[in-house]
């Protein structure tokens, strides 16, 4: 109801929507779903706006069903289109896919709660703009700033964005972090896709261009790293979720998980800490990451949380390389 009695305000530019939400996990998906967000569609009459932010201080809370959420964002998504001079969103209760970011190209800032990489049908084209939304128009995005540990596949996608200046991971400007997730990994198993090589490739350079325009700002303070330059790739992935070595996927890899690490070259910068979790490192592995940061500080270490496995992996043990 709250957006419904909002959509006439035709000539409203700037718009915080708070969506207060109980805090008892069994009614907060309920109110979720069926008050606010179900009326995003309303959203689409406010032409006008130039700065939208929807909040909702326990949407982590909010186990509101798959399709249900699906179609919450798409109608979020559908409703920014008609915005064609909206420069400021941000928003942690949705992500958005890569392609419907795209589409908005008026933005010049965007926080999300996630970025989302295009479906397998869209892979090749974004979403169709709004009828208000000037097609062919250059996009105009410099500031994206995501929550931790976007995928890979969303990432080698920022070339989509040719302005962007900086990428803020965990509100540092000297942090790099993505994780695999389920689209990166063979259905119904942890081994990663055969791609994984030239996904990663991808998102390594689209954020070295990125920091190619921006530069760093050397006063970026992180809580638990200071103004250090990070690496981290899978940190936040639960253990049990560890991924194997590639080689032994059938037909196997030779080269295991060093054909990907190598390809994170782009992103390497003298003195930065490297972390790792979640994954299998053969030997091989091992020596890829030695040959692709030959440049870290003497006397920081690598943090790899993952396990050294045998060419027969009987057992593995934590490892941490110095």
């Amino acid at each position: 109801m709250v957006l419904q009695s909002i959509s006439g305000l035709r000539n409203l530019k700037h718009l915080d929507l708070y969506m207060e939400c109980p805090v008892d996990r069994h009614t907060i998906a309920s109110k979720i779903s069926t008050q606010d967000t179900r009326s995003f569609g309303h959203l689409s009459s406010l032409t006008a706006l130039t700065n939208l932010q929807l909040f909702c201080p326990h949407y982590d809370l909010c186990n509101a069903e798959k399709a249900d959420r699906e179609a919450q964002q798409e109608a979020l998504a559908a409703a920014l289109r008609h915005m064609p001079h909206l420069a400021s969103f941000k928003c942690n209760c949705f992500g958005l896919r890569v392609s419907d970011l795209a589409a908005l190209t008026s933005l010049t800032h965007v926080e999300l709660e996630d970025l989302e990489p295009p479906g397998p049908t869209e892979q090749q084209q974004p979403a169709a703009p709004g009828p208000a939304i000037a097609v062919g128009r250059p996009h105009q995005l410099l500031s994206l700033v995501l929550s931790p540990d976007p995928s890979p596949r969303a990432l080698a996608h920022l070339g989509a964005f040719p302005r962007l200046r900086e990428v803020i991971i965990w509100e540092s400007r000297r942090f790099v972090s993505f994780s695999f997730d389920q689209a990166d990994a063979i259905p119904g198993g942890s081994h990663l896709l055969p791609d994984t090589r030239e996904v990663v490739r991808q998102a390594a350079r689209a954020l070295a261009d990125v920091r190619a325009r921006g530069g760093v700002d050397d006063n970026a303070w992180h809580p638990e790293y200071g103004n250090e330059h990070v690496l981290c790739i899978n940190d936040s992935v639960y253990h049990e979720l560890l991924l194997p070595p590639l080689a032994e996927l059938h037909p196997p890899s030779s080269t295991g998980h060093a054909e990907w690490l190598r390809e994170l070259g782009p992103l390497a910068v003298p003195g930065q800490r490297v972390k790792l979790g979640g994954l299998a490192l053969a030997a091989g592995d091992l020596a890829a990451i030695a040959d692709t940061f030959p440049d870290a500080k003497v006397g920081r270490r690598f943090q790899l949380g993952v396990f050294v496995c045998p060419a027969a992996p009987v057992r593995c043990r934590r490892y941490t390389a110095p």
